[in-house]
């Protein structure tokens, strides 16, 4: 047998011609034949980057408006498939946050940073139905300021820490003609510790803990007007199931909806610029509205 020849896509293999008694070539034998090549073990890479922001009021039991939150944030991506049928991803970001929340004789400012560290990664059980797990890690740096309303000097602290994040999920997706489909089932648990470089302002304790545990659904479909545009909504809800909250954190209400629309052009065959947009809805904490940006490519 001569040497294996790998073309795009195939596999060329070329046999040895058996002769006949005399040496002559068999004229009905194949001179080669064309075979499947074996796909990589990882395939279909991609590459991501994504801008988004986030603005929410925040509110106390009463409905009553306390302050605001703002973020926004960073994240670059990269993706394959492994094997016959899993898929992986690793992302790395950063994420800038500050707020304000006002008290009866003072007010609170707080900003701080965080690098994001992410892996997820799943497996196709049927054709249309993936399980998978996601994991997250920030370490983040920030500071608390506190203005007193009473003429008392300003006071703040330092603080640094982590949060962690779990969510084992199921997706169900794929295209019904042009309309593109996706229902996502998850449950969350996020721990957050944090260090304070004056521990007297945090109730005199020089850490604090926070956890929440929740569980979401989102329903989403994509239309693709033209082989280059597709527009997209998306429906989803969280519940918070339990929740320990730090002493400078406002709780989280108990459950919300979200609401949002998607718009993608393919700007090339291996390149996809998105925009989107989402907006909390019954949520008693304070709607937050999201937007954002994303390039996809293909390589």
């Amino acid at each position: 047998m001569l040497p294996i020849r790998r073309t795009t896509g195939l596999v060329l293999v070329l046999l040895a011609l058996p002769a006949t008694a005399q040496g002559q070539q068999a004229v009905d034998e194949p001179r080669y034949r064309i075979a499947p090549a074996a796909r990589p073990f990882f395939h279909d890479w991609q590459a991501t980057f994504s801008y988004g922001g986030a603005q929410a009021r925040l509110n106390d039991d009463a409905g009553t408006r306390l302050g605001f939150s703002r973020n926004h944030q960073v994240v670059a991506g990269l993706e394959a498939g492994i094997g016959e049928r899993g898929f992986g991803r690793v992302e790395i970001g950063h994420a800038m946050r500050d707020g304000k929340r006002d008290f009866t004789n003072e007010v609170l400012h707080s900003d701080s940073g965080s690098n994001i560290l992410g892996v997820s990664g799943g497996m196709f059980i049927l054709p249309f139905l993936s399980a998978g797990l996601s994991l997250q890690h920030r370490r983040e740096d920030g500071r608390e300021t506190f203005v007193s309303k009473t003429g008392l000097a300003d006071s703040h602290t330092d603080r640094d820490g982590t949060s962690n994040r779990v969510a084992p999920f199921l997706m169900l997706a794929g295209p019904l003609g042009p309309v593109d489909v996706a229902l996502l089932l998850a449950y969350a648990r996020l721990r957050s510790e944090t260090d304070y470089t004056r521990p007297q302002i945090n109730n005199g304790n020089s850490s604090d803990s926070g956890q929440v545990n929740s569980q979401l659904a989102d329903f989403s479909i994509g239309y693709w007007l033209a082989d280059s545009v597709k527009i997209g909504a998306s429906l989803g809800w969280t519940e918070v199931l339990s929740q320990r909250t730090q002493a400078t954190s406002l709780a989280l209400d108990d459950d919300w909806g979200t609401l949002g629309m998607s718009a993608t052009y393919r700007a090339a065959p291996q390149i996809d610029l998105s925009l989107r947009a989402d907006r909390d809805i019954e949520n008693a904490r304070g709607n937050a509205a999201r937007f954002g940006a994303g390039l996809v490519w293909r390589f």
